[in-house]
């Protein structure tokens, strides 16, 4: 599991399945339906989401509006860490002194 970003369970008859609860707690983000009891596990909606229908177009929105905020942070970071002021000058040193 480790190798995923997201779990996505959109299943329709379970109770509580212990793949949410695994998949939670390895960090990934979680989209399950409404049927599991994933209200049940502390500080769900932190890094899950529980999606009250069972239209594919309801799920790929949510799941989108999620990561999208998630990667612009992701990007964010990245953009900062290579285009500071620091850096920057770090490379105008490279080319005017060597």
């Amino acid at each position: 599991m480790k190798k995923n970003d997201i779990f996505i369970f959109p299943s329709r008859y379970e109770g509580f399945p212990l793949v949410v609860l695994e998949a939670f707690f390895s960090g990934l983000t979680c989209f399950v339906s409404k049927i599991c009891k994933s209200t049940e596990i502390p500080n769900f909606s932190s890094n899950g989401e529980i999606i009250n229908s069972y239209l594919s177009s309801v799920w790929v929105k949510k799941i989108f509006c999620k990561l999208r905020d998630r990667i612009t942070i992701d990007v964010d970071k990245n953009t900062y860490s290579i285009f500071n002021w620091k850096e920057i000058s770090k490379e105008y040193e490279k080319v005017l002194f060597e």
